[in-house]
């Protein structure tokens, strides 16, 4: 059903987030099929629900809609995660000149959503250095976390549900349909 998954062309791969209420949340995530690696992607940028990273290796399997799904982690790309919260109102092309200026101290890839950039380190980074660039470069800017590759697999087995969703894409038309009639309903 994959027709990407024997080429080097980027593919959308399904992360799903393990939840409290148990309802499946998730980010998708570009990644490129490893030749010879049954159902093996390499990401291709970072996630903001879960720990995972450019460069992490995933294994997947179809879901119900027969895209690919993260089921496990093959391996973790060595290096930090830095997690920012952005300022309100800081123009996009401040948000960019800052971030393109971490490449040159060791910034392989950031990525924004409007309130928070998520960057990749290289594996020699350190915690501390990570720290100590932020401060430096973007003293505005709250630094949330700082997760080294053993932070990151810790936390990726509470972060990530990795049951395959056996839904169709009728079964998620008829759930959508129940939610909408049940909001109809309401007085």
């Amino acid at each position: 059903m994959n027709s990407n998954r024997d080429t080097n062309s980027p593919v959308k791969v399904r992360v799903v987030l393990a939840t409290a209420d148990g309802h499946p949340l998730g980010e998708n995530l570009w990644a490129v099929h490893q030749p010879g690696l049954p159902e093996r992607y390499t990401l291709h940028n970072n996630a903001f629900g879960a720990s995972l990273r450019l460069g992490d290796v995933v294994r997947t399997e179809l879901d119900g809609c027969g895209k690919p799904q993260v089921v496990a982690v093959a391996s973790l790309h060595p290096g930090p995660v830095s997690v920012v919260e952005l300022p309100p109102d800081l123009p996009g092309e401040e948000i960019c000149r800052i971030a393109d200026s971490w490449r040159t101290l060791g910034a392989e890839y950031s990525e924004g959503n409007g309130d928070m950039l998520v960057t990749a380190w290289v594996a020699t980074a350190t915690a501390q250095s990570v720290c100590e660039v932020i401060a430096a470069t973007a003293p505005g800017w709250r630094l949330v976390d700082v997760a080294t590759t053993p932070i990151r697999a810790a936390r990726l087995t509470q972060e990530l549900d990795v049951r395959v969703d056996r839904r169709t894409p009728a079964d998620l038309r008829a759930e959508h349909d129940a939610v909408c009639d049940c909001e109809r309903r309401q007085p």
